[in-house]
């Protein structure tokens, strides 16, 4: 083993014609796309509108987020089947999320309330509270599933 200038040891050397170890670029480097000894790496390209209806912007975070909501119902809808367990729990999930989202953004616009008026706040595009989210959402989920709670838990008491 060697050991380079700061003490870190690796391999020895392959006897090329430099005599240094291959670095990968630095990741600032490789995301502009600047050509290095080592390859040429391709520029990042983020959309964050993927496109327009008139007015309405479709933007890649509400879409990855609608996306994550519909698998995460899909599984949650698989494991009710697969438990058993009736099918109009799913409700309670549909309106977790709905609440979820609603508390996301309640947060959001109370954190920022002294920056601009509270409608400004709540109806402008951007902000979400991933507390308010959580939340939200699991204290909408078990309004739902209250009047089957408590059906299930009056023989216990």
């Amino acid at each position: 083993m060697e050991t380079d200038s700061i003490g870190r040891r690796h391999l020895p050397s392959d006897g090329g014609s430099t005599g240094q170890r291959c670095r990968r670029a630095p990741l600032a480097t490789r995301a502009r796309g600047v050509q290095t000894a080592e390859a040429t790496v391709k520029e990042i390209v983020i959309y964050p509108t993927l496109f327009r209806i008139r007015d309405f912007e479709i933007t890649s975070f509400g879409v990855l987020v609608a996306v994550g909501a519909l698998v995460g119902l899909w599984v949650f809808r698989r494991e009710l089947q697969r438990s058993g367990l009736p099918e109009s729990a799913l409700d309670s999930a549909v309106v977790g999320v709905i609440g979820g989202l609603a508390g996301a953004k309640l947060l959001w616009t109370l954190e920022h309330l002294g920056e601009e008026p509270f409608t400004d706040l709540i109806f402008s595009r951007g902000g979400m509270s991933w507390f308010g989210g959580f939340a939200g959402g699991i204290l909408t989920g078990l309004w739902v599933m209250q009047p089957a709670l408590h059906d299930q838990l009056r023989p216990v008491f």
